[in-house]
């Protein structure tokens, strides 16, 4: 089964959604008097913390087949689904969970003491494990 993380449900009469950046989300919120996290509450948005490290994120539509044999679409941001080899099974860890399970974690340091040669490090270590296919 495919690791999957919900963040949230958005809902629409209009059968359709439109998805702006922090950045832009941020201005409207000023030009509305509001917190950029309030505007996102008041017209229940979903926050998708994400990083590509180019601040741009592609968005693609796709559509992929369910094991009834209907199709769906999906929405993928920051990448063109071609390029994928596979996705992440339950049973897996992500990222984020690998470098915090990982022995080093307690030295890997924060803000400016953050010790980004360590975190290639653990970076690398983490896609040798996951090209192996379960």
């Amino acid at each position: 089964m495919i690791k999957t993380l919900p963040v949230g449900a958005i809902e629409s009469e209009l059968q359709g959604v439109v998805i702006f950046g922090l950045d832009a989300i941020s201005h409207i919120a000023e030009q509305l008097g509001l917190k950029p996290d309030d505007l996102v509450a008041q017209y229940s948005g979903v926050s998708v913390p994400i990083m590509d490290g180019h601040n741009e994120f592609q968005v693609y539509k796709s559509g992929v087949v369910q094991e009834d044999g209907s199709l769906r679409t999906v929405v993928t941001l920051g990448g063109d689904l071609s390029s994928i080899a596979r996705f992440l099974t339950s049973d897996e860890q992500t990222l984020d969970e690998f470098v915090k399970g990982h022995p080093d974690y307690c030295i890997l340091g924060e803000g400016e003491f953050f010790n980004d040669e360590l975190y290639a490090e653990i970076v690398k270590q983490y896609e040798q494990t996951i090209k192996v296919v379960p």
